[in-house]
């Protein structure tokens, strides 16, 4: 990617891309403007490598520039388009490679010397996906060329994000047994997918992200009853929990830090990130304390900016679906899954008021479609998903729906909730 986006001073200060766009245009425009050239024959060097046999009989692909392969499908070509008859006797003819001096060299090959990265590069899903974005197709179709399908990119790991109440962790388990020759991780790094995520400073492996979430109403009401890593919100009544700003006190750890600039708090985050830095507390207790703080500064009616705590538990919310949906273009992922939890839930009654499903079909089978569909990764058909005799991949309910929440509730979240955000991930008041 480096090389192709760097532009060179000795081709005008153009990219490769750009460069090649030009003098194929030049070519096959430019060039018919001359006096001098009467015609111009496009012939994409696949076709001259290309073996052939039994000429008389030979019948090309209808889309290729040359109808027979090889050096004989030129010669051919400029027979039939010039009135030109080439000296058969030069040995083009000759089918047998070691006799034929016209014989093509195999691409990214120069004699004996070949550069094998080059097939490498055509099963690299990332590379296929950024040239069918980047290059000049209007020009490469001038000369017979088109996008190239993606080809379904190898997996190194899997990563699963996902708030508390979501289902993450679960999924992890499940999705674990399911791949057992694939690493699935809860987070990018060392850090729990259940917090922001930042962007890594070193090269991950070829990554699957699968960003899992809950619909608003059921979550927000699932952080209520139990506000996990946030004690300071234990106990609310519905009306104060969803406007009570996302913070508390610094703890007496964090008020003996001197050097806030330099010092390493909980899980990797910096000292204006969360609330509290440091705790005595363990983090594998659901009563540690982790409150987040502003990623981005807001343009919204509460204003904020970054490091200031969030003005409720829905701003967190948002920026928390824009953080993993982020990672979605990074370098290292090769694909990104979002899903919404109540698709893995096999009760209509229970997803009735959601969009589109996010899966081909509910329940985890239908998430390992997806996977399948999206990447070279195959689920153990042996894990025992398949009959789930024991309902061990059943995905239960979490909350109750939308319908069966306080009305006054609902009502609230309906008009606070930033509804431009939660499209993203499917969901619609």
């Amino acid at each position: 990617k480096e090389f192709i986006e760097l532009k060179f001073p000795v081709i005008s200060n153009r990219t490769v891309l750009e460069f090649r766009g030009k003098k194929i245009r030049d070519a096959m425009i430019e060039s018919l403007e001359h006096k001098g050239v009467k015609i111009v024959i496009p012939i994409q060097y696949e076709e001259l490598v290309e073996p052939y046999s039994n000429y008389d009989n030979y019948i090309g692909p209808s889309d290729a520039s040359a109808a027979l392969p090889g050096i004989i499908g030129l010669m051919d070509r400029i027979q039939a388009q010039t009135g030109l008859h080439p000296d058969e006797s030069a040995g083009w003819k000759e089918p047998s490679r070691r006799s034929n001096p016209f014989w093509a060299d195999p691409i990214g090959c120069s004699g004996h010397i070949c550069f094998m990265s080059i097939n490498k590069m055509r099963e690299d899903a990332a590379f296929v996906k950024y040239m069918n974005k980047n290059v000049d197709w209007e020009a490469e179709r001038l000369i017979g060329y088109h996008k190239r399908s993606i080809p379904k990119p190898a997996v190194d790991q899997i990563v699963i994000l996902g708030e508390r109440h979501t289902g993450a962790e679960w999924l992890v388990d499940r999705v674990s047994r399911c791949f057992p020759t694939t690493r699935v991780k809860y987070g990018l790094f060392d850090r729990p997918g259940k917090w922001f995520q930042s962007q890594p400073d070193k090269e991950i492996p070829k990554t699957l992200i699968i960003s899992v979430f809950l619909n608003p109403y059921d979550w927000v009401e699932l952080m209520r009853q139990h506000p996990i890593n946030a004690p300071a919100h234990k106990g609310m009544e519905w009306s104060e929990f969803v406007t009570s700003p996302w913070e508390r006190k610094r703890s007496n750890l964090d008020n003996q830090i001197l050097d806030t600039a330099n010092v390493q708090c909980s899980f990797g985050f910096s000292f204006e990130e969360i609330v509290p830095c440091k705790t005595n507390r363990d983090p594998s207790f659901d009563s540690f304390p982790l409150y987040e703080l502003r990623l981005t500064n807001s343009s919204g009616p509460t204003g904020g900016a970054v490091g200031d705590p969030y003005s409720s538990l829905l701003e967190l919310r948002a920026d928390k679906i824009r953080n993993f949906f982020s990672f979605a273009e990074f370098e290292g992922v090769v694909e990104f899954i979002s899903m919404r939890y109540e698709d893995l839930v096999m009760d209509d009654d229970y997803a009735n008021y959601a969009s589109d499903l996010t899966l081909p079909f509910p329940g985890i089978a239908g998430l390992f479609e997806k996977i399948r569909d999206k990447t070279s990764l195959v689920p153990d058909v042996d894990a025992g998903w398949i009959s789930d005799v024991n309902g061990t991949f059943k995905a239960e309910a979490l909350g109750v729906g939308a319908t069966k929440l306080d009305p006054y509730y609902v009502q609230w979240m309906q008009e606070h909730v930033d509804w431009n955000v939660e499209t993203l991930v499917g969901y619609s008041p």
